[in-house]
């Protein structure tokens, strides 16, 4: 890839990858924001509390939904019990995700 990857993103093989973020549980709609300048990690906001993995689980969806893919291709690989998380996803390219996100109205 030409481009370079943002520092919330982490290309683990062509079509994995790691995405850092940082939940807002309970927000008043979902949605998955880019950092400001050069921020660490996305902001993704989940309308599910912080209760019995229910926020974890809107995470995954959202993604899934977001990116158009299967939820078993979206998986929480660390920050089970923390705001900060990191979620493995498979099947889409850094240069996709990225554009994707960059691109949306």
């Amino acid at each position: 890839m030409s481009e370079s990857i943002p520092h919330w993103l982490t290309q683990s093989s062509d079509e994995e990858l790691l995405v850092a973020v940082r939940v807002q549980p309970r927000a008043s709609r979902n949605a998955i924001l880019l950092p400001e300048k050069d921020g660490e990690r996305l902001k993704v906001r989940v309308t599910a509390p912080p209760l019995e993995n229910a926020a974890n689980a809107a995470v995954l969806k959202l993604f899934a939904d977001e990116f158009g893919l299967r939820k078993s291709a979206v998986l929480l690989d660390a920050g089970k019990r923390s705001r900060n998380k990191r979620v493995r996803i498979i099947g889409i390219s850094a240069a996709a995700l990225v554009k994707r996100l960059t691109n949306r109205s």
